[in-house]
């Protein structure tokens, strides 16, 4: 390759003479050609320089060769594009022309290095370098590199591997790999490998931060080390995924140490293994602490009352399932304050909150210390015990104990101090049932009729169920009446006592139930306790507005008024003067055919509002009456100020007229009435005797047996008929 001759391929003319180094370019071209196989017709071969260039040509790596001084000699078909440039651009030039600096400037200095030193250091050796394309691009290579030397004459023949796909390849891999690893350290789900031992090979950064581990921390440790509770059922379930007929995964929750507090993690577990490091198991776990916390939280609100933090019903219920079993015998105490609303409008409802949460903590504090119970809060002021107790001698002094405690005067912060009364209702496990709303239920049943009969304490027994029953089919009845219709009214003549002549009628409510007539003195209670009390009124009001429209159509001059009994809580409403306008106008009826009758618990309770709807009634021409007069709290003083226009006495005191007290308590009636221009009406009139004495006070009508039974009201135009 020097000045002897060296032709386009960087190889003597004569080159027998040449020697390998240390790269094939070294064996003699004569010798390559003889050891080629000689067979007829081979004339391929009968030229060896046009060979070797079909070989250089057909390379896929690029094939430079440069003699001592760096000059190229032969630039092979792969390395011009490789390098961009044509062989005839560049032979004859420095190689350094392919290459960038500082490699371009000290490429010299390393071949006369070489020949000098015969020290190789490429030479014989491959190694990545960076080479330089005519369009001034760089890019990676491997350079392979031989030495042919002849004399003084020296050739190196160079080996180009264009390594840019290579490197883009090792470059993507290398983004993955910490894209992968990235992705793994920035999940929120914690993330380990196990070996067989349970012994932690991978743990990602949410599993050191979510149990409080320093980085790296958790590499070699026992994963059941930071696990809380029993373990083996865990371990039994993991050991089983290295088996051969394991399970595909393993679902577990785990309580994990969180330094001094602990964390859920619910984990899945499945076998994988690698080459290098065997079986493994692979765990993915999710923090559920956050939810569980939520959960509870839940659930203690569901279970428990928002305002006392007492059970409410249904946590009673949960908490009575878990320890009845543990004793014989408990007894559900029904507790309920009287009269605690006098207590929220005296002081607002704030101190009414106040002093039920104070209420409560004194029911929970005396349960907690004298028993192993539970007690819990239904709604207002109704309170629940369940307490255990062996003996009845025993109920009956933790009873007293109990309305001791909690009916002790308690006061509140910047508060009235307030003396509870308490009525109590009790049942007991399992004599009265085993369900927990049965026994509240007959507990309440009892706590009722106790009040009623003005006992602080009752206990159930058959004859209150048969009265807790017997109202509930009551209720039941009475609102499938109302909806059916099923209810009728009846009518009873009020007769002038002086001329016998009919002034007017009083409407009665008939119903019969399960075959048998039940007394308006048994359903209409269980109404107004119900609040079906306003729905009676109503269809009372209509029917009777109904009636008198049908005997109009009979009797077209038929002008008496028909009394309605409106109840006390009717009473109250806003509407109430609107609705009666309405069923009056919409049967074309006058206001004057209608009489309201109420009782004297309208009266001792009035409010602005009832007082509205006594003047408006009244403006409208309805006549107000007020009925059984002197059954309730009576009190004359407040018939000066209410705008009433009769008031019936009650049969009761009629039932006595003919003694000497009763007959002195009706005239006194009498006579308050007279002073007061009211007029006045004796119901129960039974006998001539009774009309006399009544006639005789001056008492100008009467209603009773005497005069008529009650009759349905269609038989009004009949029942005139009679009388005429």
């Amino acid at each position: 390759m020097g000045s002897r001759g060296m032709d386009a391929w960087g190889t003597d003319s004569t080159s027998a003479g040449l020697r390998e180094s240390s790269d094939s370019w070294g064996a003699d071209a004569n010798q390559v050609n003889a050891a080629l196989p000689q067979r007829a017709g081979a004339s391929l071969f009968a030229h060896p320089d046009a060979f070797y260039r079909a070989l250089v040509d057909a390379a896929v790596d690029a094939i430079i060769v440069i003699d001592a001084k760096g000059v190229i000699q032969l630039f092979s078909g792969s390395a011009e594009r490789l390098f961009g440039y044509a062989a005839a651009e560049v032979l004859g030039r420095n190689v350094s022309v392919l290459m960038p600096e500082p490699m371009a400037h000290e490429h010299d200095g390393y071949v006369q290095a070489f020949i000098r030193s015969r020290q190789p250091h490429v030479i014989g050796r491959g190694r990545n370098v960076v080479g330089l394309k005519k369009n001034g691009d760089t890019f990676p290579m491997h350079l392979s590199v031989g030495h042919v030397a002849q004399g003084e004459d020296h050739a190196f023949v160079g080996i180009c591997h264009d390594l840019t796909d290579y490197h883009e390849a090792l470059m993507m891999i290398a983004h993955e790999k910490a894209r992968f690893r990235d992705v793994v350290q920035n999940q929120k789900e914690l993330i380990v490998r196990l070996d067989p031992d349970f012994r932690i090979t991978f743990a990602n950064a949410s599993f050191h931060h979510t149990l409080a581990l320093d980085e790296g921390a958790a590499h070699g440790t026992y994963f059941f080390e930071g696990a809380l509770g029993e373990t083996q059922g865990h371990q039994q379930e993991l050991r089983a995924l290295f088996d051969s007929d394991a399970p595909e995964r393993v679902f577990l929750k785990i309580r994990m140490r969180q330094g001094s507090a602990h964390k859920s993690v619910e984990w899945f577990f499945k076998r994988t293994e690698t080459d290098a490091y065997g079986p493994e198991l692979q765990g993915f776990g999710i923090d559920v602490s956050d939810r569980d916390r939520a959960i509870d939280e839940s659930n203690y609100v569901k279970s428990h009352d928002r305002l006392t933090g007492l059970h409410n019903r249904q946590g009673l219920k949960r908490a009575f399932s878990s320890v009845r079993h543990t004793n014989g015998q408990w007894a559900v105490v029904y507790l309920d304050c009287n009269r605690f609303d006098l207590f929220n409008h005296r002081y607002g409802l704030r101190h009414g909150d106040a002093f039920l949460c104070v209420l409560a903590d004194a029911l929970k504090a005396h349960v907690t210390e004298h028993h192993a119970g539970v007690c819990g809060r239904l709604s207002d002021d109704d309170f629940i015990a369940v307490i255990p107790f062996a003996e009845k001698v025993d109920l009956d002094r933790s009873l007293e104990s109990l309305i001791q405690d909690v009916g002790a005067p308690k006061s509140i912060e910047a508060g009235p101090v307030f003396s509870p009364s308490l009525s109590v209702g009790v049942s007991v496990y399992p004599d009265h049932g085993s369900d927990l709303d049965e026994l509240m239920h007959r507990a309440g049943a009892a706590l009722r009729y106790g009040k009623a009969q003005s006992e602080t304490v009752m206990f159930y027994s058959d004859m209150i169920g048969q009265r807790a029953s017997r109202a509930m089919d009551i209720e039941q009845g009475l609102k499938a009446a109302l909806i059916e219709h099923g209810l009728d009214i009846f009518v009873q003549p009020k007769v002038d006592l002086k001329t016998g002549r009919c002034v007017g009628f009083e409407s009665l409510l008939r119903w019969g139930f399960q075959g048998e007539p039940v007394s308006p003195a048994e359903f209409i209670p269980v109404a107004e306790m119900s609040n079906l009390g306003r729905l009676l009124d109503r269809y009372v009001l209509e029917a009777v507005a109904n009636g008198i429209a049908r005997i109009r159509r009979v009797l077209p001059d038929y002008d008496l008024p028909v009394a309605v009994n409106i109840t006390a809580g009717h009473f109250s409403e806003q509407n109430l003067k609107t609705f009666i306008q309405h069923v009056l106008e919409d049967r074309g009826l006058d206001a004057r055919l209608l009489e309201v009758e109420i009782t004297e618990g309208v009266v001792i309770n009035i409010t602005e509002q009832i007082n509205r709807n006594l003047l408006g009634l009244q403006a409208m021409g309805i006549h107000i009456s007020i009925d059984d007069f002197g059954t309730g709290y009576s009190s004359l003083s407040y018939l000066k100020k209410l705008p009433v226009n009769a008031l019936k006495i009650d049969k009761s005191f009629i039932d006595d007229i003919s003694h000497q007290n009763g007959l002195k308590l009706v005239e006194a009636i009498v006579s308050i009435s007279q002073a007061m221009n009211l007029q006045v009406i004796a119901e129960g009139v039974e006998s001539q005797g009774q009309v006399d004495l009544l006639l005789a006070m001056g008492c100008q009508v009467g209603q009773g047996y005497h005069f008529s039974r009650p009759f349905p009201i269609d038989q009004i135009p009949a029942y005139l008929a009679r009388q005429a």
